[in-house]
């Protein structure tokens, strides 16, 4: 942390209203980033003037967690052993978006994601935010619990400055250690929302990705979060809203599919090592904001761009890319051993086909097209932007009117309590007509499947005859090649013999 950067925070005690924090630096070092060498505060105190609290500075990251509530503790913990994980298995994808990640670690199966091959930063939600014109023009970027850094690192890389916090402060000690590595400089918080304090105006954006769904009393903090901000600044939203049960229910098929004949053939870390995962199937806080997400923002910014997507099977084109190269898998299993990884040299995939997860892609963008039809109305996320002024919004008729359709079929599908399938099915008269709808929908996609098959071993079969023509291109090449070699050689021969003949022929006529 820059000495300097103390002067921005202030304490977040609730009764001290906005104090000073009086930095008192224990060392002090020297880092080299690609801005150029940072004065930064490896260890200290911040000391509010108020009350006395001393929240501890302790690798670069300050730390306010000595105010958090049980769950939030809970929350943080969670978060810290599950990164905590993968950042000692060397699984860096989780904290920065150009290495791959194993998205089924949590299965035991260590196969790499192949949607970062190039190491470069992947489209999605996140550059599609940050190409906003509102966030591209912010110099000063605040990143809302930023998780493991990996979107601050982002920012970062696209000439922002950034500050992240998270309430797991371990986490945000390995990205920071990470992003020094990277030679990008991040400010980084072990802080949450409530639990933190910034002097009014002091940013130009603010991001947030999948995390304000777990902050409790979201319309209350999101107040705060507005005087952070600098009079037309902006605030980019990727959000949970919603779990869409017809998704949920075919997303727990396919899981149930995949864990049956599918992930025991390819999973190899053992049941002991799994078990340092959190044994929780989510965070303590997981969706305690998720009903006030689009009320929150409509009541405290002017929303410029706004739309909603379906995220629940998105895991399938993964599942698809393993089962399509699954002798590969295998074969690279049993070479390796019973404990053998399913990796190389920490983040290079094996010699896989990755077209496989560009057509399983293909086809669930399908469905979910299929699906968005079939319920116009329905959104699981949400990715907006929002404005801090009263001027009028880009778009001042069809965004709010659109969040608030969203935020009204979200509360009711929040107000209903739990019901079983067949309860559901007995209460509802359109669940027969969606089931044939998807029934439908899912043979189609199907056919597209064994189309895009078909597709593939014919491509396969004419490419394995391009290399057997380029194979004997190459060996008419290295004949000819020989032919010339030895044209040459004669050449040579001649030239010396005529050179010869010509020396003698000189000779004779300087004798006569």
């Amino acid at each position: 942390m820059k000495a300097e950067f103390a002067r921005e925070l202030c304490c977040p005690a609730p009764e001290c209203k906005g104090a000073e924090l009086v930095l008192d630096a224990h060392q002090i070092d020297i880092i080299r980033y690609k801005v150029g060498p940072v004065e930064e505060v490896r260890t200290g105190t911040l000391t509010c003037c108020v009350c006395g609290r001393a929240y501890p500075i302790e690798e670069y990251v300050p730390s306010f967690e000595q105010l958090f509530p049980p769950d939030l503790r809970e929350e943080a913990e969670y978060w810290s052993k599950w990164y905590g994980f993968m950042w000692d298995r060397g699984h860096f994808g989780y904290f920065d978006l150009r290495l791959p990640r194993a998205p089924l670690i949590a299965e035991g199966i260590e196969v790499l994601d192949p949607s970062s091959l190039d190491q470069k930063d992947p489209d999605g939600s996140h550059s599609v935010l940050a190409d906003h014109p509102l966030v591209r023009d912010a110099e000063r970027i605040l990143d809302v619990g930023c998780g493991t850094g990996w979107s601050s690192l982002y920012l970062a890389r696209l000439g922002h400055k950034v500050v992240g916090f998270d309430p797991s402060t371990s986490n945000m000690r390995r990205a920071k250690r990470y992003a020094i590595v990277k030679g990008e400089y991040i400010e980084y918080l072990g802080a949450a929302l409530g639990y933190l304090a910034f002097r009014p105006g002091r940013f130009d954006a603010i991001f947030a990705l999948h995390s304000i769904h777990h902050v409790p009393r979201l319309r209350e903090e999101m107040v705060v979060v507005r005087s952070w901000l600098r009079d037309g600044g902006a605030i980019a939203i990727d959000e949970h809203i919603h779990n869409d049960e017809v998704l949920g229910a075919i997303a727990g098929e396919m899981h149930a599919w995949a864990r049956a004949e599918v992930y025991p053939k390819v999973r190899t870390l053992p049941s002991e090592e799994l078990q340092k995962l959190p044994v929780a199937p989510h965070s303590s806080l997981e969706g305690a904001g998720s009903s006030e997400v689009i009320s929150a923002l409509i009541e405290n910014f002017t929303l410029e761009s706004f739309y909603g997507r379906y995220v629940s099977l998105d895991f399938f084109s993964f599942i698809y890319y393993i089962s399509r190269n699954l002798d590969e898998l295998l074969f690279h299993k049993q070479s390796a051993g019973a404990s053998g990884h399913l990796v190389q040299g920490g983040h290079t995939l094996l010699n896989l086909d990755v077209r496989a997860y560009g057509y399983g892609a293909d086809v669930l963008g399908r469905f979910y097209d299929l699906f968005s039809k079939a319920f116009p109305m329905g959104a699981e996320y949400v990715t907006l932007v929002g404005r801090k002024d009263d001027q009028q919004a880009a778009y001042p008729n069809a965004l709010p009117q659109l969040a608030t359709q969203l935020m009204r079929v979200d509360e009711q599908a929040l107000r209903l309590p739990h019901r079983e399938p067949s309860e559901i099915i007995a209460d509802d008269e359109k669940v027969e007509e969606n089931r044939r709808i998807l029934d439908t929908a899912v043979a189609s996609l199907w056919g597209d499947v064994e189309m895009l098959n078909n597709v593939v071993a014919t491509k396969n079969t004419y490419i394995g005859k391009l290399e057997r023509t380029v194979e004997v291109k190459n060996e008419h090449i290295r004949k000819l090649e020989h032919t010339v070699r030895e044209q040459r050689k004669v050449l040579s021969a001649s030239g010396r013999v005529l050179h010869l003949l010509n020396t003698v022929a000189t000779l004779i006529k300087k004798r006569r």
